[in-house]
Parts: structure tokens; C-alpha cells; sequence
């Protein structure tokens, strides 16, 4: 199915992770223009997970830009 993400990060301190309240891997961040966190999803991204949440959030998510 390819890669859905724009871009992963890597916190090598941990620092982020802290602020982000990163509890478990994976976990999957969609963040909107102003770099506000807009939804947090922990564990995989299924192929519904993609298609009832993500997807629909990220094309309303373009609108509002």
C-alpha cells in the first residue's frame, strides 16, 4: 500500500516524546499547518484505520488550508 506519512522523526533524547506523551510504538501524529497536534492514534495503521480515520481527517485537514 506504500507509505501514507509525510515525513517520520526520530527523538534520540527522548525529549519530544515527553512533550508529545508518547506512551507506545507505534504511535501516529497528524499535525496541521499551525503544527498543531490534530489527532494521536497508538498502534498500527491498518488498512481501516486508514480509511475510516486518518484518510478523512487529513483531506479535511487540506480543506481548512
Amino acid at each position: 500500500m506504500g507509505d501514507p506519512y509525510i515525513a517520520s522523526g526520530f527523538d534520540e533524547k527522548g525529549d519530544v516524546g515527553i512533550d508529545w506523551g508518547i506512551i507506545a510504538v507505534p504511535e501516529t501524529f497528524i499535525v496541521d499547518s499551525k503544527g498543531t497536534i490534530r489527532y494521536k492514534h497508538t498502534g498500527a495503521v491498518t488498512p481501516e484505520v486508514w480509511k475510516e480515520i486518518l484518510q478523512p481527517l487529513m483531506l479535511q485537514l487540506e480543506k481548512e488550508s
